[in-house]
């Protein structure tokens, strides 16, 4: 699961960007890339790998909706969860 953008609220998440695609990598090998929703919404993809205890995930972010209202042209992600 996870929330896109910086959640806290509306003035927060459209005052900052949010992640339209991540690449996802474990153990350093592509895995798959991942297209998000410019939403708080809680999304759920499913990464279609196999991932054991020890492993490293990485998320590279690969695109990104600005949101310039404030001028600082930064990115959130409000949270990341596995299941």
């Amino acid at each position: 699961m996870k929330e896109n953008g910086y959640a806290k609220s509306n003035t927060s998440f459209y005052d900052n960007g949010c992640v339209t695609q991540l690449g996802v990598y474990v153990n350093g090998k592509y895995v798959k890339s991942l297209n998000l929703s410019a939403t708080t919404t809680p999304q759920y993809l499913d990464l279609n790998c196999t991932v054991s205890t020890g492993d490293v995930i990485v998320f590279k972010i690969d695109g990104v909706q600005e949101g310039p209202n404030d001028g600082e042209y930064d990115t959130a992600m409000s949270k990341i969860s596995f299941y």
